[in-house]
């Protein structure tokens, strides 16, 4: 009888993936957690017949019933019992629970091994002076500003085998070449952030971006740069803001991963009311854009004229959310256009559209090699 049993229960383990699929329970209950679209069941196509079984095969691994709950557990085990990555070729896990980004050109480029060429780099200094030419007969004023990768800044909880010293990066060689090579304006983002021990207190232990706390240091530095070329501008002062700790969970990587992990997230809150309101939406949101399409375009101005008199246009990624609070007291009107890997970053139509004063040029120092296209695109 013990061994009906027994093999009752496997049969049924086994038998949970087929009976979800069919019913559609864990569809309804659970909903995928994943930062992806899952792939949909295949059009089958006589021309396409090659490709139409792979392509049943990615639909069932992204659907089968109860994927969520059997991936929960599995990454429960690994990361809570094993502390190992669940998904090794996308994270790492490092001390204290620390996660961060673990693609194969991330890791390379920690450890020095993926560096630019000299070619590579003139063609980046050609790309952007190109760029920069164009805009100067526009009348704008061009930056390229670099946020870090949280790699670089928490270096105190990665991996072991990546805790070297002296090591150049790409974004480090960037900086050398076009300080010696050319007039281009560009900010290194963590440059106020301390290179120490201190540097996780600034990011997100669950997430790849920096917390409000990271994002503010990185503000002021764009716009004590800019301020030279604008000195009407103002820059944001910490004794501004409120410090408040808040409990979070579920930040970018533990959703992920589908697990729960708890952190303090360290906000800064105004202690004046918002001298900015945002503005309706002007612009059709690109047909390749895959992110929320709500935040392809925001746009702020200044609810008295700003004494800059100042338009400030973004084109960037996900590391200008928690910048903005600290950015649009400074100018009349700022606007932003969120860019991806799939997308062109230079859109100069736009630029025409928007006729900003200022245009930057965001990305985190992992995407640099966007810039060896002309369009600054894969």
């Amino acid at each position: 009888m013990k061994n009906w049993s027994q093999i009752f229960v496997f049969s049924l383990i086994l038998l949970m993936p087929v009976l979800g699929s069919l019913s559609g329970i864990s569809d309804k209950i659970l909903t995928s957690s994943e930062q992806r679209i899952l792939a949909k069941f295949p059009i089958f196509k006589y021309s396409a017949i090659s490709t139409y079984i792979d392509q049943v095969d990615d639909w069932y691994k992204d659907n089968f019933g109860f994927r969520n709950t059997f991936f929960r557990a599995y990454s429960y085990f690994k990361y809570h019992i094993l502390k190992v990555s669940p998904l090794p070729e996308r994270l790492m896990v490092g001390k204290k629970g620390w996660l961060y980004y673990g693609s194969t050109n991330v890791v390379k480029d920690l450890q020095g091994k993926l560096p630019f060429s000299i070619g590579n780099l003139e063609k980046i200094k050609e790309n952007l002076e190109a760029k920069d030419h164009w805009l100067k007969k526009q009348g704008v004023q061009f930056y390229l500003a670099v946020a870090p990768g949280k790699y670089s800044v928490c270096k105190v909880n990665l991996p072991s085998y990546l805790q070297k010293e002296s090591v150049t990066t790409r974004l480090d060689q960037l900086i050398t070449y076009l300080s010696k090579e050319s007039s281009i304006k560009m900010i290194d983002l963590k440059t106020k952030i301390p290179q120490d021990s201190s540097g996780c207190t600034y990011f997100q232990k669950t997430d790849s971006h920096w917390n409000h706390y990271g994002a503010f240091l990185g503000s002021v530095h764009l716009l004590e740069q800019i301020q030279i070329d604008y000195p009407s501008i103002k820059v944001p002062n910490l004794t501004d803001y409120d410090f408040r700790a808040i409990s979070t969970d579920q930040r970018g990587f533990s959703r992920m991963i589908n697990l729960t992990i708890k952190e303090e997230f360290t906000m800064l809150n105004p202690k004046k009311p918002l001298g900015y309101k945002e503005e309706d939406k002007r612009n059709t949101v690109p047909a390749e854009y895959r992110f929320r399409q709500e935040l392809y375009e925001v746009r702020f101005r200044a609810i008295d004229q700003n004494s800059s008199n100042l338009k400030i246009m973004f084109s960037h990624d996900s590391f200008i959310y928690n910048m903005q609070k600290f950015i649009n007291e400074s100018f009349d009107e700022a606007v932003y256009f969120r860019r991806d890997e799939n997308m062109q970053w230079w859109d100069e139509k736009l630029i025409m559209v928007e006729k900003p004063n200022i245009l930057v040029l965001e990305l985190i120092e992992s995407h640099l090699p966007l810039l060896l296209s002309p369009a600054f695109s894969n």
